[in-house]
């Protein structure tokens, strides 16, 4: 067993580790064997900036068999296989060299297992497997900052950027659902009806669906109209562009609302209905309603919508996740609706 250590400093200096561990078989060089001989190298980083890293591998010995595909299975267990597809990073490609590596995406403080494979292609696809290397990445992943009013947030890393983890809830003032503009900021607290935004962080109501009492500013934040939104984000901090909320849900792949979701039914209704949401991203995605056109606030624990910064004439983009759906949907709004704000981190 051999140990290898990885040191990374980003441009801030900041420290992150690389731990890897490698088991090689060395018998299986020293005799003859028919099946191939893959050996599967300690992973290299590609770009910790956007948690990425590079897997290597040599084909040592074909056996003497016409090898067609190969690939690196990825998984959060020891000696991951084809048999479970959301593990593995798959590259079929055509032999040019007995060298072959890929790039693999990862998360903070995860622990990966990674085994190269050749298959044959023929009849049967028969499949070899080389040797399982283990590595964990560790690093900094989430944080806190302040709000313009000194109240604390929580950020997590996402890929590339940074994003708020929670809903924005910084509240200058506030207004009843009836009282709106295209122009003029307006701040909104789902189902309150009032102009004391003291009254307003600590208004309380009955839920109809279940029953629960629910505090809306502390449990979903603040609902802005766009020019609310557009300057309530902390200095270092902007609405996200339509952009950037692509990037953001192509990062996650299928299923994109799933890893953006919170678990369980705290924040979202109908434990029948909510697709499967695994937070993997630790986003925190809830379900908090919007105050639409109809001047009434709708939605609560069924819809999470968030305003991009980008405009659709007299509307504005913005990005939906839904409970009964693991779809993200983008739609426009008009300019005096009241949704959520997530913030992204300028870049550094």
């Amino acid at each position: 067993m051999i140990n290898f250590e990885f040191v990374y400093y980003t441009k801030k200096m900041r420290k992150f580790s690389l731990i890897i561990t490698i088991v090689l078989l060395v018998s299986s060089a020293c005799k003859k064997n028919s099946n191939p001989i893959i050996i599967t190298y300690p992973a290299t980083i590609s770009n910790l900036e956007v948690t990425t890293f590079s897997v290597h591998a040599f084909l040592a010995d074909n056996g003497g068999l016409e090898l067609n595909y190969r690939g690196f299975c990825v998984g959060s267990t020891e000696n991951p296989t084809v048999a479970f597809p959301e593990n593995i990073e798959y590259s079929p490609t055509g032999f040019q060299s007995s060298q072959f590596s890929s790039v693999i995406r990862v998360q903070f403080d995860s622990t990966y297992h990674v085994r190269a494979f050749v298959k044959t292609g023929n009849s049967g696809d028969s499949i070899f497997y080389g040797n399982d290397v283990a590595f964990t990445v560790s690093g900094e992943y989430s944080g806190e900052d302040t709000l313009k009013d000194g109240t604390v947030f929580h950020w997590v890393r996402i890929g590339d950027r940074t994003w708020m983890s929670e809903n924005l809830s910084y509240l200058p003032a506030v207004s009843g659902p009836k009282a709106g503009s295209d122009q003029v900021p307006f701040y909104y607290v789902y189902n309150y009806d009032g102009n004391n935004t003291a009254e307003a962080k600590t208004y309380t109501y009955t839920d109809s669906i279940s029953g629960n009492a629910i505090n809306p500013y502390n449990e979903y934040g603040v609902l802005y109209n766009w020019a609310a939104a557009k300057t309530a984000c902390p200095e270092g901090w902007h609405i996200p562009m339509d952009s950037e909320w692509q990037n953001l849900v192509r990062y996650n792949g299928p299923g994109a609302g799933g890893n953006l979701k919170e678990m369980g039914f705290n924040h979202w209704r109908d434990p029948e209905n909510l697709a499967a949401a695994s937070n993997n991203t630790r986003f925190n995605a809830v379900g908090g309603g919007i105050r639409d056109n109809i001047l009434e606030f709708i939605h609560i624990r069924e819809n999470a919508a968030f305003w991009s910064a980008t405009s659709n004439g007299s509307s504005q983009w913005a990005w939906i996740l839904y409970y009964n759906s693991n779809d993200c949907g983008r739609n426009y709004f008009n300019l005096n609706a009241g949704l959520s704000v997530r913030c992204i981190k300028d870049p550094e």
